[in-house]
């Protein structure tokens, strides 16, 4: 199979670039609005006058008890998505987490400019870096209500 010389530079160029990884292999960008490719398409179809997705799932998050205890890709809260894809808020990179923190780290998420998806380190903004964790709102397959749909409390 022959590529334009163009496509065998590009793909060429993204093959040798450095790794924005760390040796954990854990990226260490800090507070960031990235997602799965879902998360732009669901963000586009938000009417204006709508609430955001992200701020959908701030209000639901309101009504988590604090004190409660959360591991690693546990599900906190989701919104229903399209089809089996929901919006679910879970940590990352962490040994797990109290959820007392997690409006305040939502309400930064949002202040930042992020509407469906992204992440804030879960020591922000003590440090800009998610590598010791992360607690990320993302489109996911099977959110925490039966069935995989509806918003909700996990």
């Amino acid at each position: 199979m022959h590529l334009p010389p163009l496509i065998t530079t590009l793909l060429l160029a993204a093959a040798t670039a450095p790794s924005p990884t760390l040796a954990k292999g854990i990226n260490s960008a800090g507070m960031h609005c990235d997602g799965s490719i879902l998360c732009g398409p669901i963000g586009q179809m938000t009417k204006p006058c709508r609430p955001a997705p992200l701020q959908q799932l701030k209000n639901e998050l309101e009504r988590v008890d604090t004190t409660r205890f959360y591991r690693d890709h546990e599900r906190i809260v989701c919104l229903g998505g399209t089809g089996l894809r929901d919006l679910c808020l879970y940590l990352k990179h962490t040994n797990g987490s109290t959820a007392e923190r997690f409006n305040y780290l939502v309400q930064e998420l949002l202040d930042f400019g992020c509407r469906v998806c992204g992440g804030v380190p879960t020591d922000w903004p003590e440090t800009n870096s998610v590598v010791e964790g992360e607690l990320k709102a993302n489109m996911v397959l099977n959110g925490c209500r039966k069935g995989g749909r509806g918003p909700g409390l996990c």
